[in-house]
């Protein structure tokens, strides 16, 4: 049997089978190569990728971590992060190394949250970098399986930075909102501004975070610190005020711009002027910003700041200007408020006045009238003490009589020095010597309990006065300050010369330790029978009299008190340039020698009473007498008499024409004739350009009567007066 046959029969397909089996090894080389090809890429982008995001990360500051809390280790995967600049690839750092490199403000919390190890975990921190702090962002969380925390870790320096400086621009701005409005509270109408001002400043200080802060007052050419705080003493300091012409330079610069910022005022060109000063105090830096009212600078709002030299930000200038506008309204209100109070002062003073005036009015009319009876009873009362000196009786109930004469007379005196209406001889007086002739009446009424005594400057100039009115004043006051020491204290008289505006006035001063006067009183301690005193121990009109003879001798008083302190009277009376006189003998009548010669004498008075008891003593008294009880009889009389005649003793008060209006006529008929007018008041009437006349007070006694003529006719009469006043 063969097999050849078989054998040729499967060759083909044996050949066609290596044939597949080497396309497939083939295929297969091919598909390796493939593999290996795309292998080699993959790695190669790969690689590159990696590159790509490890400079992606650098550039970023981003670096991976990873915290182990079992072993207290942290794992850092970079190139040089934050804080861990030799990390080259990966490290791993225990918690107290870490914590080296943490901010030590921060370096409780970092450890507090890692020790926690939370699910959720968000830290920003300051790290040192060995050239200063960085802030960085450790951001992560646990790992699904165990305990690790990873995450990443990011400089976030800028951002934070600007976030910081963000939030610190909006708590300076709130605090600057909170200072504007507590200051708008504090200086809300400025009534209180100076007051305020202390406790403004020291909050600018706080706010603006400056050494000093003040507050300048525009006072016409003068620049006056109101205050000036330093927020080292915590006080108030002292400051010189600068006349506006020796720093012309600083107050242009600081009116013309709504804030003058410098930051080194030693070299600063508009601040040459005040480099000095501020040297004194270490200022380096300033802010200041004008107030203004209308456009106007009334004042300057000044920060000042010690240590290295401040560039001032846009917002410290806007809150400086702010506040400089605030306390320009406070100025503004103040200076209304005071302008309100001037004129309602102003209107009391006058609704004052016209009262005062209209019960002048009344009392001076009151007292004429009364000194026209009160005349006749007291010379009555003389002539008949006079007729009954051999009866004690009879004499005792007619010196009574003319005792409460006297007492009326010194009530109307009272009146008419309340209603300005008494006459006064201003004179140059001593006013040393009245106080002193004062406190030696006083001397003997004080009660032992109470000390007098003197303050009285040296070398004082004479004071226009009537003596007797201002120690009428003196003995007034000190009667008041005894009944204010009940219980003992002190009186004081002084007197002081002051110098105001280039005037000179004479300073009398009434001061007691008593109970003081409250304060609502005082406000009406010179009003008309205004008193304290219980009933029957005082009529009221004391002070109302000072007040009174004070105004007529063109003078001031003002009254300071205190409830538990005492109270000082100031009178300010006009200086006298003629050297003072002689002080008057009070309380003294000197009836002259009767009548040598037979003058001739033309009575003239409206009360009937008056002029028969004037003519009845002239009479009496040797002289001859025309009467007339009226001006248009006494002009009569004097053109129709044929005689000499020396002298007119006249009224001044009359029906149709006054004493002065009348004698004037007269005088022209008969120059050179003499005059003596009566009168309780209406000096102004009386009172002629650069003329003395010759005055008899009502009500008058028989001896003033007689030693006033005496006296008028005693004058001498010029020649060429003496031969025109020949009888015709």
């Amino acid at each position: 049997m063969r097999h050849l046959g078989t054998a040729e029969t499967e060759a083909p397909a044996l050949r066609a089978l290596l044939a597949d089996v080497s396309r497939a090894y083939e295929q297969a080389d091919a598909d390796r190569q493939l593999l290996e090809r795309s292998l080699e890429l993959t790695s190669q982008e790969l690689l590159a990728r990696n590159a790509e995001l490890s400079s992606a990360m650098r550039h970023a500051a981003l670096s991976f971590w990873a915290w182990d809390p079992d072993a207290q280790e942290l794992s850092i995967q970079g190139v040089g992060p934050v804080g861990f600049a030799e990390v080259r690839g990966r490290a791993s750092f225990g918690l107290a190394a870490v914590l080296e490199r943490v901010h030590a403000r921060d370096q409780a919390e970092v450890a507090a949250e890692l020790a926690a190890a939370p699910r959720e975990l968000d830290l920003v921190f300051q790290v040192d970098t060995g050239e200063g702090y960085r802030w960085v962002r450790m951001r992560g969380h646990r790992e699904r399986a165990g305990e690790r925390l990873i995450g990443v870790w990011a400089d976030v320096t800028d951002e934070t930075e600007a976030a910081l400086a963000d939030r610190r621009r909006r708590e300076v701005m709130e605090r600057q909102n909170r200072t504007l409005q507590h200051l708008a509270e504090l200086l809300v109408d400025g009534t209180a501004l100076l007051a305020a001002l202390p406790q403004v400043c020291a909050e600018l200080c706080e706010t603006l975070d400056v050494a000093r802060a003040s507050v300048w007052l525009h006072e016409g050419e003068v620049l006056r610190c109101a205050t000036r705080y330093d927020r080292a003493l915590g006080q108030t300091i002292a400051c010189p005020s600068f006349a506006v012409s020796d720093v012309p330079r600083y107050v242009s610069a600081v009116t013309r711009a709504r804030t003058f910022a410098v930051s080194d005022v030693a070299h600063h060109p508009d601040t040459v002027e005040i480099a000095s000063c501020a040297a004194e105090l270490g200022t380096i830096s300033i802010l200041d910003s004008a107030c203004r009212i209308g456009g106007r600078p009334v004042g300057v709002v000044c920060y000042e700041h010690v240590g290295a030299p401040r560039e001032w930000t846009p917002e410290e200038r806007s809150f400086a200007a702010s506040v400089a506008d605030g306390i320009s309204l406070a100025i503004e209100g103040q200076r209304r408020h005071r302008a309100e109070t001037e004129r309602a002062e102003l209107e009391d003073n006058l609704r004052q006045a016209q009262k005062m005036e209209s019960l002048g009015m009344l009392a001076g009319g009151v007292a004429h009238d009364f000194n026209n009876l009160l005349t006749p009873i007291l010379i009555c009362g003389e002539m008949v003490r006079e007729a009954v000196d051999h009866d004690p009786e009879l004499a005792e109930s007619v010196d009574a009589i003319v005792s409460a004469g006297m007492s009326a007379r010194d009530l109307v005196a009272q009146l008419l020095a309340f209603g300005r209406k008494q006459m006064l001889q201003l004179q140059p007086v001593d006013v040393s010597e009245v106080c002193e002739r004062a406190s030696r009446l006083l001397a003997h009424t004080l009660p032992a309990t109470i000390r007098l005594e003197l303050d009285l400057g040296a070398g004082l100039p004479p004071a226009m006065a009537d003596t007797v009115q201002l120690q009428q004043v003196i003995v007034n006051l000190a009667i008041n300050a005894r009944d204010a020491m009940a219980g003992g204290g002190t009186l004081t008289l002084g007197a002081h010369e002051i110098v105001e505006d280039d005037r000179r006035f004479l300073a009398v001063v009434v001061a007691d330790t008593g109970a003081g006067i409250d304060a609502q009183t005082l406000p009406h301690i010179f009003e008309p029978f205004f008193t304290t005193k219980g009933v029957g121990r005082g009529t009221g009109l004391g002070l109302s009299t000072v007040y009174g003879i004070v105004k007529q001798h063109c003078g001031t008083i003002t009254v300071q008190s205190e409830v538990g302190r005492g109270t000082r009277f100031e009178i300010r009376l006009p200086t006298s340039v003629r050297p003072a006189l002689a002080p008057p003998v009070l309380g003294l009548d000197v009836r002259g020698s009767r009548a040598t010669s037979a003058s001739t004498i033309l009575v003239v008075e409206d009360d009937p009473a008056v002029l028969s008891l004037v003519t009845h003593v002239l009479r009496r008294e040797g002289y001859r007498v025309l009467e007339a009880d009226g001006p248009t009889a006494a002009i009569g009389l004097a053109s129709q008499h044929d005689g000499w005649l020396d002298l007119v003793l006249t009224d001044v008060v009359m029906p149709r024409m006054n004493g002065v209006q009348m004698f004037g006529i007269i005088e022209r008929q008969r120059p050179g004739i003499r005059v003596v007018y009566m009168s309780g008041y209406d000096q102004e009437a009386i009172a002629s350009d650069n003329e003395e006349v010759a005055l008899l007070r009502k009500p008058f006694s028989v001896g003033g009567l007689v030693a006033a003529v005496q006296t008028a006719l005693a004058q001498p009469v010029a020649p060429r007066q003496a031969a025109a006043a020949r009888p015709r």
